[in-house]
């Protein structure tokens, strides 16, 4: 496929990515997008009715690398400003730019400034990249849930961010082509870290299970063997604090270490000769608990009388993932810690979400918000 089209692979600062490792397939190729549903089409028409088959997982980490800035990608970016702001006129107003004289005359004029002379971006015409990557991978998960819907019956949808704090909007993934949330839980392990820690799990728990109006959310992935040095009954601990915050299931990467490939030595289920580990009880212990738990949670529902206002034009436009000192995730987790010590449970709500039959609204770092938010009472 790359032989024949070269687009299907997109690009970052250093120019467009090469064959030989995974990722950076590029979702503004529309050949990238026609063979993605080809692939599509041919694995529901043949598993479409295989009875044991209870949900279909679009991509894997969508969204990463958190970059796409090839020639391909930059004349749908420039699109997708056209559609938003219809003239240049209104996208200069938009972006300010007479500061630094930044004003363009052509939609053409546009470029991803990747080596600035000085400065950085203007930071309106970065977020509102920020805002057409997020589109351009909704759209190409968009295009294989419309596909599978045609066919598959009672399975749910979903897809697996590696966390909530993401590049693509994970609300409007809820809201438009998921069934369900998935999120890949590698986070820091009870015993051996600061019990708050902890705690700011709950966070993406609680971002996972807003998305979607079924509160539907499951770890996605979650490392089956612990370091040494951590206690081993701290897998049931993380099971079941998901399992608090309202999720249906857990899965565990993976069943056995591969013995070649780039992800050798994981810790899995079982360790490299095929035996099981100290992790052997525990995982039994779990299965048995859960076999009694989980019919009588089926259609539970979470209710909050709290609420976070997760922003993702916030968390694009101040940093997430420690950049740059205190990112937007950072200042999230402090109110959402804060807020947990009061032993409650609390929703993480986009601002477009309903702030009724709340007694607590917090809505850190929220320097941008749309009229309609600002009206809310």
């Amino acid at each position: 496929l790359y032989r024949k089209y070269p687009d299907v692979l997109g690009g970052n600062t250093k120019g467009n990515y090469s064959l030989g490792a995974r990722k950076g397939y590029n979702v503004n190729s529309i050949n990238y997008l026609n063979a993605a549903r080809q692939i599509t089409e041919a694995m529901v028409n043949h598993y479409a009715n295989n009875p044991n088959i209870i949900g279909w997982q679009l991509d894997n980490e969508p969204g990463y690398p958190f970059e796409l800035f090839d020639q391909v990608s930059l004349e749908s970016f420039r699109q997708w400003l056209k559609l938003k702001y219809k003239t240049i006129h209104e996208l200069n107003n938009a972006w300010g730019g007479t500061f630094w004289n930044l004003n363009y005359s052509t939609w053409e004029e546009i470029q991803f400034p990747l080596n600035p002379g000085d400065g950085d971006w203007n930071p309106g015409q970065k977020l509102d990249y920020r805002r057409f990557f997020s589109d351009a991978f909704a759209n190409h998960l968009a295009i294989e849930s419309e596909i599978l819907r045609k066919h598959i019956r009672s399975a749910f949808i979903f897809t697996n961010w590696p966390n909530m704090f993401w590049s693509v909007d994970p609300y409007e993934a809820g809201e438009k082509y998921l069934d369900a949330t998935g999120w890949d839980n590698y986070s820091q392990v009870p015993g051996i870290t600061d019990f708050r820690n902890i705690l700011a799990i709950g966070l993406n728990d609680d971002i996972a299970r807003c998305t979607n109006k079924g509160q539907r959310f499951l770890i996605a992935e979650r490392q089956a063997t612990l370091a040494a040095h951590a206690p081993v009954e701290a897998l049931r601990t993380l099971a079941f604090l998901d399992l608090a915050h309202g999720s249906f299931g857990n899965l565990y990467f993976e069943w056995r270490p591969p013995l070649f490939g780039q992800e050798q030595g994981y810790e899995s289920f079982l360790r490299i000769d095929g035996s099981f580990g100290s992790n052997k009880d525990v995982f039994i212990k779990m299965n048995n608990e859960f076999l009694q738990i989980y019919p009588k949670l089926r259609e539970a529902k979470t209710v909050s009388d709290i609420a976070i206002v997760y922003s993702f034009a916030n968390e694009w436009e101040q940093g997430v993932w420690r950049r740059n000192g205190i990112a937007y995730d950072d200042e999230a987790t402090r109110y959402y810690i804060a807020l947990k010590s009061l032993g409650r449970n609390i929703d993480v709500i986009p601002e477009w979400a309903s702030f009724e039959n709340y007694k607590i609204i917090a809505a850190p770092n929220l320097k941008m918000a749309s009229e309609q938010t600002c009206k809310k009472n």
